[in-house]
Order: structure tokens, then C-alpha cells, then sequence
């Protein structure tokens, strides 16, 4: 199967969608071994006689909601991961997205579980990580998730940066899409670089 490339016009500009090079071969990859095969039971939900709110189970954890939500962030990751990396499964990927066209567009979050990184959904993400650490920041410090959530929001934003190309004139381009949804969408597992 060949792969070529896509344009699109968006306000005035030719954006292209850079595919990756058809040669790389796609790895097999063994499905990850399930961390707990017996989680609790979910809590059925209830409603009193006069059908009021309930209060929630004590035992819900939003932190650990919270630390599990990041970690997806995480293993969504494109480009060269930190030596700190939390996703042990994960290695680097995409680190020559761009070079085909001469822009380095590695790094930032790929979409939905796929490996195809979408600019304004991403954008859109960022936004509203960054509203909630503006709003709630004592509960992400309280939960130990802040220094999480800030990396994460450096990891999306400076990808968006590299992303956005200007000159002394302004905006030249944007990079709205890095690869091809079609053919990343038949392919199910993990990101790796050649």
C-alpha cells in the first residue's frame, strides 16, 4: 500500500499531511499482561426513596483518578521520552516526524490511543489542563499531581510551538496533522521508532 501525503487549505495556507515513509515496517507487538484481573466490582448506582442526590462512596480515590488520567497523557507521548518516564512499555517514537519536509515535528501526544497527532485537538487538551491547574491548583498540589500536570502541559505546548512556524512577518505555517489517520487506523499497537 501506498501512502501520499494529503493538503488541506486552511485560512489561505496549504497545509500538508506529512505520512510516514512506507518502507518502516510495523512492528508485532504482544498485548500488555493486565496489571489487576480482578478489580473491585463497580458501585451500582442508588437512588433514595425520594430520588435526592446520594453522597459518594468514601472509597472513590480522585486522586488516583487524577494520577491514572496523567499517566494516560503519558503514554500518549511522541518523540524522546525523558529519562523519567513513567510507561515502562514505551520507548521513543516518531522522532524524525517533519524531517521529510525539513520541520521538526517530533514530539507532542498522539490521539485517542492512535499514532496519528492532531494539532487543535491537542491544542484544545492543553487548554483545558491548563484552565484546571488555574482553577483548581491546590487539589492537584494536595493530590502530588502538579509537577505531573505542568509537565504535561510543557510536553503538549512545546510541541504546538515547534508546530507553529513564523518569521518577522508573522505566522508562515501551521502544522495542523502529522500523519494519515486511514492508514494509522489499521494499525493497532504501540508507537515505536525504526
Amino acid at each position: 500500500m501506498t501512502v501520499k501525503p494529503s493538503s488541506y487549505i486552511f485560512r489561505g495556507q496549504t497545509i500538508q499531511t506529512i505520512v510516514p515513509p512506507p518502507s518502516l515496517p510495523i512492528p508485532t507487538i504482544q498485548p500488555t499482561p493486565v496489571v489487576n484481573p480482578n478489580p473491585p466490582a463497580p458501585v451500582p448506582p442508588t437512588r433514595s426513596p425520594d430520588d435526592s442526590p446520594q453522597e459518594l462512596p468514601e472509597e472513590l480515590n480522585y486522586g488516583e483518578a487524577l494520577q491514572k488520567s496523567l499517566l494516560f497523557y503519558e503514554a500518549q507521548r511522541s518523540g524522546k521520552l525523558p529519562s523519567d518516564n513513567r510507561i515502562d512499555w514505551r520507548g521513543e517514537s516518531a522522532v524524525g516526524d517533519g524531517a521529510s519536509v525539513g520541520v521538526d515535528l517530533s514530539g507532542g501526544y498522539y490521539d485517542a490511543g492512535d499514532h496519528v497527532k492532531f494539532g487543535f485537538p491537542m491544542a484544545a487538551s492543553m487548554t483545558l489542563l491548563g484552565w484546571g491547574v488555574v482553577e483548581y491548583r491546590s487539589a492537584y498540589q494536595q493530590s502530588g499531581q502538579l509537577d505531573e500536570v505542568l509537565e504535561a502541559l510543557k510536553w503538549g505546548t512545546d510541541y504546538i510551538l515547534k508546530a507553529h512556524i513564523t518569521d518577522r512577518q508573522g505566522t508562515k505555517e501551521f502544522w495542523g496533522q502529522v500523519g494519515n489517520g486511514g492508514a494509522d487506523h489499521a494499525y493497532w499497537g504501540v508507537a515505536r521508532s525504526p
